[in-house]
């Protein structure tokens, strides 16, 4: 189902996003660019019949990827918004902390068409699940994700995976924990 947005539509002060069959409301945004994150998200979950195995999409985590002990991990996020892919994180993190990821991924920069949050219960089942229904409409092309148990899980679907530091990057991290400890 298509959508489309519009800037003059009388139930929304500012970019609308709304459904082109009925021109039903589907969001409201204060920019462009929120509003065009919301139909990249809407056609990243519509079901739909595509032809070949779809966009390149890369798979993100947040917790000990993105976020580091010491804070946003710089040199993988400028690679990852280097790449000419879908970013779409996937992660463990509970439907109830999805604002506060959003805020998180907004404040770190990261170049992302969608968030899909934890609805309860096992994070690699999450991420499973998630990571099936994805690749009906795209070719997952890497997923990125600390946890060696969850690579595994990926590359048994047929995912490349990697891991979010370099050797260089976590030994520079052990370092930086004990010189704060002194």
């Amino acid at each position: 189902m298509p959508w489309h947005l519009e800037n003059a539509h009388p139930d929304c002060e500012g970019i609308a996003v709304v459904k082109d069959d009925d021109g039903e409301l589907v969001g409201c945004h204060r920019t462009e660019t929120q509003a065009k994150k919301q139909l990249a998200a809407l056609n990243i979950a519509e079901p739909e019949e595509r032809a070949g195995s779809g966009p390149a999409t890369i798979l993100v985590d947040v917790d000990g990827t993105l976020s580091l002990p010491n804070g946003p991990n710089s040199s993988l996020i400028q690679r990852l918004n280097g790449r000419d892919a879908i970013k779409l994180i996937v992660t463990g993190r509970l439907n109830s902390q999805r604002d506060a990821t959003i805020k998180f991924l907004e404040r770190i920069g990261l170049d992302y068409s969608g968030v899909f949050t934890n609805p309860g219960g096992s994070s690699d089942a999450h991420k499973m699940e998630t990571a099936r229904d994805l690749m009906r409409n795209h070719d997952i092309i890497l997923a990125v994700d600390d946890n060696p148990k969850t690579r595994a899980l990926y590359e048994e679907l047929g995912i490349p995976t990697e891991s979010p530091t370099t050797r260089a990057q976590e030994a520079q991290e052990i370092l930086a924990q004990l010189r704060a400890k002194h």
